[in-house]
């Protein structure tokens, strides 16, 4: 095999590899794991819980602790992806426990859904507009047609934003290691069979996510979403019915629960992804150790 063959394999994702490497970020390093993520954690929790008299009393100021909640997260991720591509042990407590690389993710954190929103919307805005030039009627009453079409339109906009999610999270580790990339690298990074295996390996976690999500709702009694703080909607079911002190503690098991599902799944892609960004950006291409402790 030549060198340029090698280099050219070494950019190649293997599903397989990316999967393994996304459960060996949590579980093969588990006590590394928990070190990086205790603190933040902590903090995702502690503000889950303050958000929930916020939600209740305030709740123009849901949208802050909205944004709020995502530092923990790049601290973490921050912390987990140069442990992964630098061998960089992480601390209890980093020092300092926001840096440049940490701001920089937590404000990609903040573009990524905006820019995501955005997509979503006007992907709505195009679907409803096309369902009623092509039969105005369908939309008399909410007839089952239009539901239907837009069900169905809905589910690839779905499909085609998580797409977009997949190849653009591509940044990310490149932050957290100080390597020079902007949106418009990550997204060139993976295109075509690439791109579709990222996209795949997304898709399974989420899935995966979404699955252990329904069974500790089922397990718990309570809405269990992969993320933190508690849904709105039930909180003010039980408003009705409890003071705030009891709704805290009620919404408790449920905000922990969700808590913990989140800093799992966020571990996961996190590990699939330093292994991706290792691959297609040639970074790694002369760090085999790091290549074989992924494969």
């Amino acid at each position: 095999m030549s060198h340029d063959e090698l280099a050219e394999g070494r950019r190649q994702i293997r599903f397989g590899a990316a999967l393994a490497a996304a459960f060996a970020c949590v579980f093969a390093g588990f006590s590394r794991f928990v070190r990086a993520a205790l603190l933040p954690f902590a903090a995702s929790l502690t503000l889950a819980v303050l958000s929930i008299p916020v939600i209740l009393t305030l709740p123009l100021l849901d949208l802050a602790f909205t944004v709020v909640e995502l530092l923990p997260y790049a601290v973490l991720g921050v912390a987990l992806n140069r442990a992964l591509l630098l061998n960089e042990e992480p601390r209890l407590l980093p020092r300092p426990l926001l840096d440049g690389r940490g701001w920089r993710y937590f404000g990609y954190s903040i573009l990524m859904i905006i820019l995501v929103s955005v997509l979503a919307a006007l992907m709505a805005a195009v679907v409803v507009g096309l369902i009623y030039a092509g039969n105005p009627r369908s939309f008399a009453g909410g007839t089952l047609q239009a539901g239907n079409w837009i069900f169905g339109v809905g589910l690839l906009a779905g499909l085609l934003l998580l797409y977009v999610a997949a190849r653009l999270s591509l940044i990310f580790p490149a932050i957290a290691i100080g390597h020079h990339w902007g949106l418009g690298n990550a997204w060139r990074a993976a295109r075509g069979a690439q791109a579709l295996k990222l996209f795949a390996v997304f898709g399974v976690l989420c899935i995966l996510l979404a699955v252990i999500g329904g069974i500790a709702s089922a397990i718990t009694g309570q809405q269990i979403h992969i993320g933190t703080g508690v849904s709105e909607a039930v909180l003010i079911e039980q408003a009705t019915a409890a003071g705030l002190g009891d709704i805290v503690l009620a919404a408790l098991p449920g905000v922990l629960v969700s808590t913990v599902l989140a800093y799992l799944g966020f571990g996961l892609l996190t590990g699939a992804y330093a292994y991706a960004f290792s691959r297609l950006s040639g970074w790694g291409a002369a760090r085999e150790d790091i290549l074989e402790r992924f494969e």
